[in-house]
């Protein structure tokens, strides 16, 4: 269940940034995967629920902040030069 309501929590986070990474991330030029991966680390380290998550299994933490970093590419790529019009 614990694991459950973490992802849930990820989830909703990551939902809700994606939009302002391909508006604000595209202006400031970042598409450089290591800039990116700091990024999204320093925005998810700062959450409890992922430090916990951290400290019980850190591969999988890993993995998960290289899956968001993957699928912010991605949305990148797909973007190109136009910005979303949703906030």
């Amino acid at each position: 269940m614990r694991k459950l309501t973490c992802m849930f929590v990820v989830l909703l986070i990551f939902g809700i940034s994606t939009n302002s990474f391909g508006h604000d991330d595209l202006k400031k030029g970042v598409t450089d995967r290591y800039e990116l991966r700091n990024k999204v680390w320093n925005e998810y380290i700062q959450l409890d629920e992922f430090q916990r998550h951290f400290k019980e299994n850190p591969e999988d933490a890993k993995k998960m902040i290289d899956n968001i970093v993957d699928t912010k590419l991605k949305i990148n790529r797909k973007i190109g030069t136009i910005a979303p019009k949703s906030g």
